[in-house]
């Protein structure tokens, strides 16, 4: 679960580990949101994609983000670039390199992954683990 820093609100996340034998490699973490046209949908809609990833050696966290029309923008912005500083700051935990951070999405997740790394990149990366992102 990761809290929003827009109003402390909980933001679902699952994260689908790869099943590799334990090594000493810290591995990529991918962030991923979903599509849905902003207003359906939720990590476990796209739990293929999710399982396809670990099963390529990538930890994947899909992100539940909060939808419209209960919650207009920016707050989906918000939750997903919160949702990539926890991922970011978190990497160690999960066994991954924060330098190896993927951030995808499909659809409209797609416009919210671009959006927020966008806004990463304008705001310096700020909350970031350091080192991450220049």
């Amino acid at each position: 679960v990761v809290r929003s820093s827009l109003d402390a609100a909980l933001i679902p996340v699952r994260a689908y580990l790869p099943r590799t034998a334990l090594t000493n490699e810290l591995l990529p973490i991918c962030v991923f949101f979903h599509g849905g046209g902003w207003v359906y949908g939720g990590g476990g809609s796209h739990d293929h994609i999710g399982r396809y990833f670990a099963s390529r050696g990538i930890v994947t966290v899909m992100v539940d983000y909060r939808l419209s029309p209960e919650h207009k923008y920016p707050v989906p912005m918000i939750d997903c670039l919160d949702a990539i500083k926890w991922a970011s700051k978190s990497a160690d935990e999960l066994g991954c390199d924060p330098h190896r951070l993927i951030v995808a999405g499909d659809s409209a997740g797609a416009s919210l992954a671009l959006g927020a790394c966008l806004k990463a990149r304008d705001t310096r990366y700020e909350g970031f683990v350091d080192g991450t992102g220049g």
